[in-house]
């Protein structure tokens, strides 16, 4: 490995160049008192510094730590490059992907994005990544950066693939995790502050804060969990301090780890990141679940706690048994409502049976119950029999609602509450208007108004 690159830390987007003159100066006064640094240690086999961004051509890197499911059966995951268009731009990105054991189309393993440094690429992070230990089956998806580190055009790049990951690589979407490792870490840190990515917590890794990114950058992904882990020997320690008081003056939700390692890929400091990262999705899970118990709503809710439910091999199994009982609290008043429709069809109420499953439906939406009732609703209405009743009844209904509410008017003229009656009469004549109540309201607000328009 060269040593330059680490001597100057991460490469950063070219606008961070424009650096503040304080800046400037330590970074001087560093290059010019400090001793020549340790050469940058990785893991095993990182290839040397590219002249230009490799392709998928290059081979695949050994997997030597492949987990399966629960229940599953171990065997070796599936690496492979693969490209991904990106919208206004002729070369397409580059990623290596580690696919766990087991992944196919129902698969809903979590997902790393994993950035690579100045030193290495994209097949070296993912084969980083991937060795390591995980607490459950994690899909990783590994980048490759347009020029020797990163730069402002990867960032379109990188955000299209996020995209097309939702479609191309099933995983879920409550656990998705970046991480990134000098510039790749620089990098993970705009994108969580200055591009607002969509992640559910990320690690940043032997980096410095990018100078570019304002306060307001910071307060806009501060409740997004990093991890900042910069070692105790690290080229970047003092340069990371500043950027801790920024992310700190902001209330950012950033977790300090100091390992006793210099600017290097460290095994152990990967292992705690992706534990750390795994801890970050359990709160948030927990938290999603209150949040749901206080303020019901299935609709908003449901559907992801029913991908749980579905996927449980590659979840936690606290996490599936936490989103059966949740699920069964929120589907509770669907089912009677699905019960109390059932009994209304018996009893030949069939305009009010098809109501209640319309709620059904509206409340619950595409989750399991909203399709049952979605289903049922339309099987009845399929039938002309039904069809026929449930005009009828509902014509009766409107017509008996609609001179309730005449006859209000009445009691209203009665106790000379003009104004008030001539009101209620508006509102048959707009609510019930083909009803023979409406043609009364006219002729009643006739009379209290004469002229005047429904």
């Amino acid at each position: 490995m060269t040593r330059g690159p680490a001597v100057r830390g991460p490469p950063l987007l070219p606008g961070d160049r424009l650096m503040t003159e304080w800046i400037l100066l330590i970074l001087v006064a560093a290059l010019l008192t400090a001793p020549e640094p340790p050469a940058m240690t990785a893991a095993p086999g990182l290839a040397s510094p590219p002249t230009s961004a490799p392709t998928c051509t290059a081979s695949a890197p050994a997997d030597h730590a492949a987990s399966a499911p629960a229940g599953g059966a171990p065997g070796p995951a599936e690496i492979s490059c693969e490209s991904f268009p990106v919208p206004g731009q002729a070369a397409p990105l580059t990623a290596w992907i580690r696919r766990p054991p087991g992944f196919g189309h129902a698969a809903r393993p979590a997902l790393l994005i994993a950035l690579h440094g100045t030193d290495d690429v994209a097949r070296d992070a993912v084969a980083f990544w991937g060795r390591l230990a995980a607490p459950r089956p994690l899909l990783v998806v590994a980048p490759q950066a347009s020029v020797r580190g990163w730069c402002d055009l990867d960032i379109p790049a990188v955000r299209a693939m996020r995209q097309q990951l939702r479609d191309r690589l099933p995983h879920d979407e409550g656990r998705v995790f970046l991480a990134g490792f000098s510039a790749g870490g620089a990098m993970t840190m705009q994108l969580v502050y200055g591009e607002r990515f969509p992640v559910t917590a990320a690690a940043a890794l032997a980096n410095y804060l990018p100078p570019t990114l304002q306060a307001d950058d910071l307060r806009a992904g501060a409740r997004v969990p990093v991890l900042y882990a910069v070692g105790m020997r690290d080229i970047n320690h003092e340069q990371m301090r500043l950027g801790l008081e920024q992310l700190r003056a902001v209330s950012a939700e950033v977790e300090l780890y100091r390992p006793r390692i210099g600017h290097e890929l460290d095994e152990a400091v990967g292992r705690h990141a992706i534990d750390w990262l795994f801890t970050q999705a359990d709160r948030q899970w927990r938290a999603f679940l209150a949040r749901a118990e206080r303020e019901p709503n299935p609709a908003r809710d449901l559907p992801r706690i029913e991908e749980v439910i579905t996927s449980a091999s590659w979840q936690d199994p606290d996490h599936v048994d936490l989103a059966i009982r949740s699920a069964a609290r929120l589907e509770a008043p669907g089912r009677e409502d699905l019960a109390a429709a059932r009994t209304m069809l018996d009893e030949g109420r069939t305009a009010e049976g098809l109501e209640l499953l319309a709620r059904v439906e509206r409340d619950y939406g595409n989750t399991r119950l909203g399709r049952e009732a979605r289903a049922w609703r339309e099987r009845i209405q399929a039938d002309p029999a039904a069809q026929a009743r449930s005009a009828l009844q509902s014509a009766r209904r409107r017509d008996a609602e609609a001179m309730e509410m005449y006859a209000a008017a009445q009691q209203l003229v009665a106790r000379r509450r003009l104004a008030d009656a001539a009101r209620t009469c508006r509102q048959v004549i707009r609510l019930y208007h083909d009803t023979p109540a409406a043609a009364r309201a006219r002729r009643l607000l006739d009379l209290l108004e004469p002229g005047s328009e429904p």
